[in-house]
């Protein structure tokens, strides 16, 4: 399974906003310098993750974007869902499966999706953030689960 750069775009900015929202809102313009992303770009993705309900904007001249909801209450799964779409690897490209019979591997997909989602469903914005914060934390270890 290969997720799309527009998800670990998407992980990435939330992340930003989590670590600095208690200094107020944070810019789109800010988060797009901070991340190497291109400004133009990430407002789509912000449009993405506001209809989802996973940010907010606030606007004015002090304006920009917060989490809607505590950091502990955003999954990975959430993220990537909301511009990547369903988590889903059962999408078999066999011609059975597209005649509306299950392919000879497809519960081998169906597996994987379920422990993808799983995986990414049991981690949630804090705990990437404790874990960067954590000194004693394998550096790997969490560049695996950021750049999932």
């Amino acid at each position: 399974m290969r997720l799309t750069e527009k998800c670990r775009y998407a992980v990435n900015a939330v992340l930003d906003i989590a670590m600095r929202q208690h200094e107020g809102a944070v810019s789109l313009k800010a988060i797009a310098e901070r991340q190497r992303i291109s400004h133009a770009y990430l407002e789509r993705v912000f449009a993405q993750l506001r209809r989802r309900g996973i940010v907010q904007a606030a606007l004015g001249s002090r304006g920009g974007y917060s989490l809607a909801r505590p950091a502990h209450r955003i999954s990975v799964a959430e993220i990537v869902e909301a511009v990547d779409g369903p988590i889903d690897d059962a999408r078999c490209s066999g011609s059975s499966c597209r005649e509306g019979t299950i392919c000879l591997s497809h519960q081998l997909w169906a597996g994987l999706t379920e422990q993808v989602h799983s995986y990414l469903a049991g981690i949630n914005c804090a705990q990437l953030l404790d874990q960067r914060r954590c000194p004693v934390h394998d550096v790997n270890t969490l560049t695996t689960r950021v750049m999932l």
